[in-house]
């Protein structure tokens, strides 16, 4: 697992990165919420109250790094 401090613009974020087999998980963590790949489920998410958001590459087939998860927000 790859764990790396993100600057966001009201306080700093929580990055990681877990390889899966095949497929990363990669999200980042913030104080009120998370944004992550594709493979999270934001609807099960929200039946906690957890605010999330998923996003799609712009690029490729997937999400794969921290870089790639921020250069498509």
């Amino acid at each position: 697992m790859i764990e790396e401090t993100i600057p966001l613009k009201h306080s700093d974020g929580k990055g990681f990165v877990i390889p899966l087999g095949t497929i990363n998980l990669v999200g980042v963590v913030a104080r009120k919420g998370m944004v992550g790949c594709g493979a999270f489920d934001v609807s099960a998410l929200n039946n906690f109250t957890y605010p999330a958001a998923k996003v799609r590459p712009l690029t490729g087939p997937s999400i794969v790094t921290l870089n790639d998860l921020l250069n498509d927000r």
